[in-house]
């Protein structure tokens, strides 16, 4: 019996254990980029909370009331859901409506959110070690398209078609 009761103890507290590291990686995001010698992964809640304090909308979380931009947003979503991309991964910087047919999206990925706070990370890190003539290492930032995503998104509804121009 005792036998019994010391095998389910440890089962439990293996079983205990798994889950908590399986806990461990689902708060933590990996960006789709590999940004060389920045890091590309993030507490979710740190992440959470550069989001939210940004001025802008997740695309999943944009609610409007005009009719023809919220038909755009759904156009959006699933147009980036067929190429594998998840919508939620998406800021909505600002909205252009070009004509009566024609909206554009500027986008963020949230990887560049993570490059951005892990890169300034690093070079907090490193200026932390300056050479007796007061100078130190820092990783000047990547110029261009961060994750590979940015940049305006044209919802054509005459032709039901999404245009990519990416941002350069």
């Amino acid at each position: 019996m005792q036998k019994t009761v010391t095998i389910l103890v440890l089962i439990l507290l293996v079983s205990c254990c798994q889950n908590s590291n399986t806990d461990n990686k689902s708060d933590i995001y990996i960006s789709r980029s590999d940004f060389g010698e920045v890091d590309n992964q993030i507490s979710k809640n740190v992440l959470d909370s550069i989001i939210n304090a940004l001025p802008y909308w997740r695309l999943d979380n944009f609610k409007t009331t005009d009719f023809a931009e919220s038909y755009a947003v759904e156009f959006l979503r699933d147009g980036l859901r067929l190429e594998g991309l998840n919508p939620g991964e998406f800021i909505i910087l600002g909205t252009e409506r070009e004509n009566d047919s024609t909206i554009v999206f500027q986008l963020n990925h949230i990887d560049f959110y993570v490059y951005n706070y892990n890169l300034d990370k690093k070079n907090y890190e490193l200026s932390k070690n300056p050479t007796p003539d007061g100078i130190y290492e820092e990783i000047p930032p990547i110029t261009g398209n961060v994750s590979g995503y940015e940049g305006w998104y044209k919802i054509d509804f005459v032709n039901n078609k999404l245009e990519i121009e990416y941002a350069q």
